[in-house]
């Protein structure tokens, strides 16, 4: 016989049991679980261009720790950083160090942006203090509470308004030969990277393309994509325009000539 003692003292025998065997029994034939299907995102289409590049934007977020004033803060100042990034400022230069320089735009607090931003094909900088110059704002301060500043992007904003009328009345543009890539070389014209085929140099096939770096040419824009910040330029077309020029010419003065 079992007292209520006894039957107090087997229960905690019996959870026990129950927890080294994994709980209560399990049914000999569970009905199978099915899996949730996660659907798969579409692929993005890639660009049909080779010279077309994606970038994939970085993401970022707040925190959950984070309270909703310093979201709203947060969210303020880059809506207000995003809505004058097309913004180019007049600013006059201040002072040149061996890694920046330092621009006065008339803030609270002056700019600071890459020495190698302003370096000419020559490695020279290409101003110098008290010399004006443009420049575009960028997101965050430095270390030393300089605001961050682009050169580069200023220019090449100030350079496309020229490129785009070049190729819109297909006319010639001067650049300058910087570098030698792969399938041919860079030209920067006023401050926009623009890529010359090597098959677009010259008449004919060119061997020696690291001799054409430093040059000052003449080319004609034939591909503009503003929105991917691709430019194709061809030299070997204003020679060929050129030339058929000459032969023109040529050909009047022997009609001339006859006559």
């Amino acid at each position: 016989m079992f007292d209520d003692s006894t039957a107090r003292n087997l229960e905690p025998m019996t959870n026990a049991t129950e927890t080294m065997t994994g709980g209560p029994a399990v049914e000999e034939h569970p009905e199978p679980v099915q899996p949730e299907t996660v659907s798969q995102p579409e692929s993005a289409s890639q660009p049909d261009s080779a010279e077309s590049q994606v970038f994939a934007p970085e993401t970022g977020g707040v925190g959950a720790s984070d309270d909703f004033a310093t979201a709203l803060e947060n969210f303020t100042t880059e809506s207000e950083e995003a809505a004058g990034e097309d913004n180019v400022i007049h600013g006059t230069v201040v002072k040149l160090t061996a890694t920046h320089v330092v621009v006065d735009i008339g803030a609270k607090s002056e700019g600071m942006l890459p020495i190698a931003e302003v370096m000419d094909h020559e490695g020279k900088p290409k101003f110098q203090p008290g010399d004006p110059i443009d420049v575009m704002r960028e997101k965050g301060q430095t270390e030393e509470g300089y605001v961050n500043l682009s050169h580069q992007k200023a220019a090449r904003l100030r350079a496309w308004d020229d490129i785009e009328k070049a190729f819109n009345e297909k006319k010639p543009i001067k650049g300058i030969v910087v570098d030698r890539i792969k399938g041919g070389l860079t030209v920067d014209i006023e401050g926009a990277q623009a890529f010359l085929p090597g098959s677009q140099v010259d008449l004919r096939p060119v061997r020696n393309l690291d001799g054409m770096k430093g040059h000052t040419i003449e080319v004609a824009v034939i591909k503009l994509n503003k929105k991917r910040g691709n430019i194709v330029v061809s030299r070997k077309q204003l020679l060929e325009e050129e030339q058929s020029e000459k032969r023109g010419k040529t050909l009047e003065h022997l009609e001339e000539a006859r006559s």
